[in-house]
C-alpha cells in the first residue's frame, strides 16, 4: 500500500517539475524581445528613406523583331511565315549569334474580318506573326545584326533594349550611396527636433529596375532605309537602390 502511495507522489512531483521547466523555457524564449523593449521604453525614432543612383555602361542588347505575313489562305500565310522565319534565323546564326541567344517570344494568328455591309463579317485574310528575341553580346554588332535581320525578311522591329549582363557592382555602389544619404537625412531631422541621433534600429533595402537612357530604334525608324546602316547609341543605364532606415533619437 505504501509503495503505491510513494509511486503516486513521485509521478506528481515529476509532472510538477516538467511543468516548471516548460514555463521557464517559454520565458527564456520571449525574454530577449521583452528585454529590448525594457531597455528603450518610449524612445522617439526617426524613419528616413533615400535612393542611390549609379550610371553603368551597357554591354549587350536585346532586340525584339518579328516576321509578319498576311494571306487569305491560312495555310499559305503559315507556310510563308515559317519560310521567312527560317531564313531570318539562319542569317542570324550565320552572323555569329548563338542559337541559345535566339528565342521565339510570341507566335500568333489573327483573322482579319471584312466589316463592310456586303462582307457580313467574313474573314478577309489571316495575319501570322512570329516574334523573335535576339540577345547580342557585342554592342559593336548591333547595327549589322539589325541589317541582317531586316534584309533576310524580318519586317517588324519592336525595339532594341540595351542592358548590362552583371549589375551587382553598380547595385552595391548605389546601396552605399543610399545608406549614406539616409543617415545624413536622419542627422538633419534629429538636430531639427533638438535631439541627437541614436542607434540604428532597422534597415530595409529595395532595388529599382535599371533605367536606360539611350536612343532606341523602333519599327518606324527602319522604314525606307534602303540598306543603310542602322545608327546605334547605347547610352547609359541608371541603376537605382533604395533603403529605409529607422534610428532612435536621444
Amino acid at each position: 500500500m505504501n509503495l503505491s502511495i510513494n509511486k503516486s507522489k513521485n509521478t506528481v512531483y515529476y509532472l510538477i517539475i516538467t511543468c516548471i521547466l516548460m514555463v521557464l523555457l517559454v520565458f527564456a524564449a520571449v525574454t530577449p524581445a521583452q528585454a529590448e523593449d525594457i531597455t528603450a521604453p518610449n524612445v522617439p525614432v526617426v524613419v528616413v528613406s533615400a535612393t542611390g543612383t549609379v550610371n553603368a555602361i551597357p554591354d549587350q542588347a536585346l532586340i525584339s523583331m518579328a516576321v509578319l505575313k498576311t494571306d487569305p489562305n491560312l495555310n499559305k500565310a503559315l507556310e510563308s511565315n515559317n519560310y521567312t522565319t527560317e531564313k531570318v534565323l539562319a542569317a542570324l546564326i550565320n552572323a555569329g549569334i548563338s542559337k541559345d541567344d535566339i528565342k521565339t517570344s510570341n507566335f500568333s494568328v489573327y483573322p482579319e474580318y471584312d466589316y463592310s455591309e456586303t462582307g457580313q463579317n467574313k474573314i478577309r485574310s489571316y495575319q501570322v506573326r512570329n516574334e523573335i528575341s535576339v540577345l547580342v553580346r557585342d554592342l559593336n554588332k548591333v547595327g549589322s545584326i539589325l541589317d541582317t535581320a531586316i534584309s533576310s525578311g524580318a519586317n517588324t522591329l519592336n525595339y532594341v533594349n540595351f542592358q548590362k549582363a552583371d549589375t551587382s557592382e553598380a547595385e552595391n555602389q548605389a546601396l552605399v550611396q543610399a545608406v549614406k544619404r539616409a543617415r545624413e537625412k536622419a542627422v538633419i531631422l534629429s538636430k531639427a527636433a533638438g535631439m541627437n541621433l541614436g542607434r540604428l534600429v532597422s534597415i530595409t533595402e529595395g532595388y529599382g529596375q535599371p533605367v536606360v537612357y539611350a536612343n532606341r530604334v523602333y519599327a518606324e525608324d527602319i522604314k525606307g532605309l534602303g540598306g543603310a546602316a542602322v545608327p546605334i547609341n547605347p547610352g547609359e543605364l541608371q541603376i537605382n537602390a533604395s533603403v529605409t532606415i529607422i534610428y532612435e533619437m536621444n
